[in-house]
C-alpha cells in the first residue's frame, strides 16, 4: 500500500488497513506502517466458572479456533475450606468449579493403612486423641502419642490401708483417699507369710527383742553346761 505521494509502499497506513487475523479477541492496529495482533483478555467472555482465567492467546493449543480465547484453572481462586482430611482446594473446569483433591493421607509412604486427622492436621498409625486409646483400665494412663500409637502407663502401686489391708492395684490418689500409704508404682502386697493376719508388706516380720534374745542365749548356755557335765562324768568313769 503507498502512503505518500513519494510513491512509497507500506504495509499500513492506519489500523484499518491491517486485515483481520481471523480471531475476535485481538485488536489489528498499524504500527510504525507495519502491521500488529495484540491481545485484548477483555474481549474473552466468562466461560461460566468462576476459578478460571479468561485470556487471549490464539497461539495456545486449548485456544478456542473462532475467538482465539484460552479458559484455565487458577487454584488461587479457591477458597479452603478449613478441612484437612479431604486435601486442598484446586480448580477443575470440568467439575464446573472448585473440588477438594481427597485425603492426603490415602499414600503416605510411612504407614500402611494411615489414617486423617482433622486434629492437628496429621496423618497417623491409629489414633487421633486419647479418648481413642481408652483400655477401660483404671491402672493406666491412656495418651495418643504425637505420630499417632497409643500408650498405656501403669499408674498403680501397692497401698496399705489403716486397717492393715493391702491392694496392689491402687493409684496414689486413691490409697491417700483412704488414709493409706502408697509404695511407689508397680510395687505389689507381699502376702502374709508370718500370719499375723497382716501382709507384710505394711506388717514387716518383727526382729526378736532384747529379752527374747536374752532367753536364747540362756537356754544356749544351760545345754552347753549339761553336755559339759555329763562328758566329764562319763570320763571319769571310763564310759
Amino acid at each position: 500500500m503507498c502512503c505518500d505521494a513519494t510513491v512509497t509502499c507500506e504495509e499500513c497506513c492506519v489500523d484499518g488497513d491491517c486485515p483481520d487475523d481471523g480471531a475476535s479477541c485481538t485488536n489489528e492496529t498499524c504500527v510504525d506502517n507495519a502491521c500488529r495482533s495484540t491481545a485484548n483478555d477483555g474481549k474473552c467472555a466468562d466461560d461460566g466458572v468462576s476459578c478460571t482465567n479468561e485470556t487471549c492467546d490464539p497461539a495456545h493449543t486449548n485456544a478456542d479456533a473462532a475467538t482465539g480465547c484460552v479458559s484455565t484453572e487458577n487454584d488461587s481462586k479457591c477458597v479452603d475450606d478449613g478441612l484437612f482430611c479431604n486435601g486442598d482446594e484446586v480448580c477443575d473446569a470440568v467439575a464446573g468449579g472448585c473440588v477438594s483433591e481427597g485425603n492426603p493421607c490415602k499414600t503416605n509412604p510411612s504407614t500402611s493403612t494411615p489414617r486423617c486427622c482433622e486434629d492437628g492436621d496429621r496423618c497417623v498409625v491409629s489414633c487421633c486423641n486419647n479418648a481413642e486409646c481408652d483400655d477401660s483400665n483404671p491402672c493406666t494412663t491412656d495418651t495418643c502419642t504425637s505420630n499417632g500409637n497409643c500408650s498405656h502407663i501403669n499408674i498403680c502401686g501397692a497401698c496399705c490401708l489403716p486397717d492393715d489391708t493391702c491392694r496392689s492395684n491402687s493409684t496414689e490418689e486413691a490409697c491417700a483417699a483412704g488414709g493409706g500409704m502408697f509404695f511407689g508404682l508397680a510395687t505389689r502386697c507381699i502376702g502374709d507369710n508370718d500370719n499375723d493376719g497382716c501382709d507384710d508388706l505394711c506388717c514387716p516380720p518383727k526382729l526378736p527383742v532384747a529379752s527374747d534374745w536374752g532367753v536364747a542365749l540362756l537356754t544356749l548356755l544351760l545345754l552347753a553346761a549339761i553336755t559339759l557335765k555329763f562328758g566329764r562324768r562319763r570320763s571319769a568313769s571310763g564310759v
